[in-house]
């Protein structure tokens, strides 16, 4: 069954949060149990949940996530891949400067 506009949204933040986890090329425990908690809250499909989750703890690369599905709400996106960036408790600057790039590829203007 296909994916409803929200899901696929939904799938495709999961993606980017995957990407910002592996920034610092460590994906921590808190990280990830942000990363499983924002998939069952947000209601993504369990097999699509599954299937990105084995790709994260193995440590692949994802496809890139949907930009144009993502520029739908761009305010959400950001504030989860904020929230992760600093799950671990600090946001150093490798994860500071994929979140400004992660806005302008959103087409949002963050302030200094």
């Amino acid at each position: 069954m296909p994916l409803s506009a929200e899901e696929q949204f939904n799938v495709e933040v999961i993606k980017l949060l995957i990407q910002v986890a592996w920034q610092d090329e460590q994906v921590t425990d808190r990280e990830r149990v942000v990363i499983q908690g924002l998939g069952r809250h947000w209601k993504v499909p369990e097999e699509e949940m599954k299937t990105l989750l084995e790709q994260l703890f193995s440590g692949k690369k994802l496809s890139p996530p949907d930009l144009g599905i993502l520029r739908s709400q761009p305010e959400k996106v950001l504030s989860a891949a904020s929230a992760l960036a600093s799950a671990d408790g600090r946001m150093d600057e490798d994860e500071d400067a994929l979140i400004r790039e992660i806005a302008s590829l959103l087409n949002v203007k963050l302030e200094d």
